[in-house]
């Protein structure tokens, strides 16, 4: 499920970030209705913690990428 890439590296970095923490949310929410349950609100820490990964991982190129002002 191949599609063109439609957004700026810095989009994309703050766009994991949104679902990171969107995720966690869930997470949270899932845990209080069914205290004590593994299932669903695990999986989404999972998640959520794969996509905090990624976007920590994608930061310093992202940072590194971008045109430094000072030299100008």
């Amino acid at each position: 499920m191949s599609h063109p890439v439609r957004m700026t590296p810095e989009e994309a970095e703050s766009r994991l970030w949104q679902i990171a923490h969107t995720l966690d949310e869930l997470s949270t929410q899932q845990s209080q209705i069914h205290e004590g349950e593994e299932g669903l609100a695990s999986t989404l820490m999972l998640l959520y913690h794969s996509l905090e990964d990624c976007a920590v991982a994608l930061r310093p190129l992202v940072h590194h990428s971008l045109p430094d002002s000072s030299r100008h």
